[in-house]
Formats: C-alpha cells, sequence, structure tokens
C-alpha cells in the first residue's frame, strides 16, 4: 500500500507493531478466543491501545487461526490534533505460521485507507483502496507475519548458543518483500500485568529502511509482550488501558 502513509500511522504503528510479524505452531492455538490488551505510548504518554483476538476458525475448507485487531491512538502533530483507528484481520495457517489472507484499514482525519491480501502458490494478490491487483512474488522462505505471535523468532532462537537469525518477510505496509536481522539480547524475566514472563528479547534491524526495534516476546508461547522503537513503547497490560489514554505529541520525538 505504498501511497499517503503519515508520519503518524508509519511510525506508531510501525506497521504496527510490523510487526508485522508471525504467528504460529499447534502449542499456540487457543481453544477459545484469546483477548489480548496493549498499551502505546509516545514520550512516556499513554496515547492508544491495541486489543486483540485469537481464536480457531475454519478458511476454504482448512483449520486456522483467525488474528483480529482494533488500534486507536489520540495524537498531535504540527500543532493539529488527530485520532488513528486501524482494524486488521489475519487468516493464519498453524503449521507454517504464515498468513493465508490478510486486510487492513486506517482512518486518520479524512484519510482513508484500506486493502486485502490473498495468497496463492507463492503470490500474494494484494489489492489495495481504488487501485488495480498489484501481484507480489514470494522467494522462498518468506515470512507473512502478523502482529501477535511470533512464532518465527522463538524457533530460530531455540538453540540459547543462536545469536542472530537472518530472513525475508513481507512488509504489508510497503508492498514488497524486505531483508530483517535479529540479534539476540539477554533474555530477561518481564513484569507484566501482575505475572512475570519469561521473555525472548532481540532486536530487529529492517535493512530497507535501517530501522531498529527491540522486541520481547515470550518464549513458551511466542506471544508479543513488549516492543521499544524510537522512544515509542508498546507493551502487554490490562482492559483498563482503553480508559486511560490522553494525547501524544509526536512533535516531541
Amino acid at each position: 500500500m505504498k501511497r499517503k502513509r503519515s508520519t503518524a500511522v508509519s511510525v506508531v504503528l510501525f506497521g504496527m507493531l510490523q510487526f508485522c510479524l508471525l504467528i504460529g505452531c499447534a502449542q499456540a492455538q487457543p481453544d477459545d478466543a484469546q483477548q489480548y490488551f496493549f498499551g502505546i505510548e509516545v514520550n512516556d504518554v499513554l496515547c492508544g491501545y491495541a486489543e486483540i483476538q485469537v481464536s480457531d476458525d475454519n478458511y476454504e475448507g482448512r483449520e486456522v487461526l483467525k488474528v483480529e485487531e482494533n488500534l486507536f491512538a489520540m495524537m498531535t502533530a504540527l500543532g493539529s490534533t488527530f485520532n488513528t483507528r486501524q482494524t486488521l484481520s489475519y487468516i493464519v495457517d498453524p503449521e507454517t505460521g504464515n498468513f493465508l489472507y490478510h486486510e487492513n484499514e486506517i482512518e486518520q482525519g479524512d484519510t482513508h485507507i484500506s486493502g486485502s491480501y490473498v495468497v496463492r502458490d507463492g503470490v500474494v494478490y494484494l489489492t489495495p483502496q481504488d487501485e488495480e491487483e498489484q501481484r507480489i512474488e514470494l522467494p522462498e522462505g518468506t515470512h507473512l507475519t502478523n502482529t501477535i505471535l511470533f512464532t518465527h523468532l522463538t524457533e530460530a532462537f531455540a538453540d540459547p548458543a543462536r545469536k542472530e537469525y537472518k530472513c525475508k518477510m513481507l512488509q504489508v505496509r510497503d508492498a514488497e518483500v524486505q531483508e530483517y536481522t535479529y540479534k539476540r539480547l539477554e533474555d530477561e524475566s518481564l513484569q507484566l500485568v501482575d505475572k512475570t514472563w519469561d521473555a525472548l528479547v532481540v532486536e530487529e534491524t529492517n535493512h530497507a529502511t535501517g530501522l531498529k526495534m527491540t522486541l520481547w516476546v515470550d518464549k513458551p508461547s511466542s506471544t508479543l509482550l513488549k516492543v521499544n522503537i524510537l522512544r515509542r513503547n508498546i507493551y502487554h497490560t490490562e482492559p483498563s488501558v482503553v480508559k486511560r489514554i490522553k494525547v501524544g505529541d509526536l512533535d516531541k520525538s
């Protein structure tokens, strides 16, 4: 979706939570829908939240996982205040961890962007809003990721001795396959939502943009716990986050 990307959408959502990222293995499949809440901080101000639900589903006669996300943020930049809403959904193959179908919709002020992605035989067919269908060839081993479950990372770093992982991922925001490198940092015991998590910590580098971020991922479940990028923090939190947000100032970045 190469068009009209604002600074707020590109940075705060960082494709959100780029993340963009991967869902996974059989152990991550819920018997019932599982719900997750994340807080979004800009310059230490809680200014947004994401609500994510993971459930079992059926797609074209096969068992899959369905990931649905609603994100809301309040921002000010260059003297203007605006709200951002993002809705995403993924249909994910639980065996490969790749999405089979994805659609997203972004509303920011008067701007509205949407698109859908269908995977067929090693090709992603992208249909952007009001544009012709695009065809994206996928090199072998390309990850098609989502925003909550990161099995590609827990699998890549299952061996404690491994310190680096290089891979290709489809960056849906830019509609292209990009090169990434992950460097393992020291594992952490992370305290979030009155619970201690055994977290894999990695630094991600996107070689197309040079953008770096740090991710904390729960090792047993491959669930995203926390992200730090350009003084933005995104972290697993309680449902009450939806009532606690304030306006974040992007001009202070």
